[in-house]
């Protein structure tokens, strides 16, 4: 339990998540404390804690190289997923189905951002995701794909579908097939990578 709760706190920062990010691609801490502006000794901190916390492991016991030295630990977004659960109990009587009357008009973030609410009023269709493809961007998840999932105004309500990302989106908990299209209504708890929002 304190795992799951250190994890969750250490992705909650901005920083953090950005090292988890370019881990693969800087290979040392001058790189990296470069790219994101701050001191090595403060990249050493973050990764300290994020060790601590299990947000990353060592990739090379015998290396002292830093960061390469680390990876992200295999069973974060694991930790994300569940902590959301905890938080937000599903139940049957918020089962997927198609809304009838008017479409749902906005999408409620709840994690790893609480609070962020979008019109979705102005679009039939949104494209989320990290990159330049996404009509609705989500950089500050470190586990959301460049294109990751699309969702679509579906008669009176909405539908969600996989666009083949590598972490999943899960509507009430249970993963999309990628390439399949889900119904989705009011209320209805989606997760994209380490993103969960609410439709209302």
């Amino acid at each position: 339990m304190k795992a799951h709760r250190d994890a969750w706190t250490v992705l909650a920062s901005p920083i953090r998540r950005e090292i988890l990010l370019r881990l693969p691609r800087c290979e040392t801490a001058k790189a990296l404390a470069r790219a994101l502006d701050i001191t090595r000794q403060a990249v050493q901190r973050h990764l300290d804690e994020m060790l601590e916390a299990g947000v990353v492991e060592i990739a090379s016991p015998g290396s002292n190289r830093c960061p390469t030295r680390y990876k992200t630990a295999r069973n974060v977004l694991g930790w994300v997923q569940e902590a959301i659960h905890r938080t937000l109990p599903l139940s049957p009587d918020t089962a997927t189905h198609i809304v009838r009357g008017d479409a749902t008009a906005s999408l409620l973030l709840l994690a790893p951002v609480p609070g962020m609410k979008v019109d979705l009023s102005g679009r039939d269709e949104w494209r989320i995701g990290r990159g330049p493809w996404a009509t609705l961007p989500l950089p500050m998840d470190p586990f959301m794909s460049n294109r990751h999932a699309t969702l679509r105004r579906c008669g009176a309500g909405w539908s969600v579908e996989d666009m083949g990302s590598r972490n999943g989106t899960r509507v009430h908990g249970i993963r999309v097939v990628e390439g399949e299209e889900v119904p989705v209504g009011p209320r209805a708890t989606l997760i994209f990578g380490g993103t969960c929002a609410r439709l209302c």
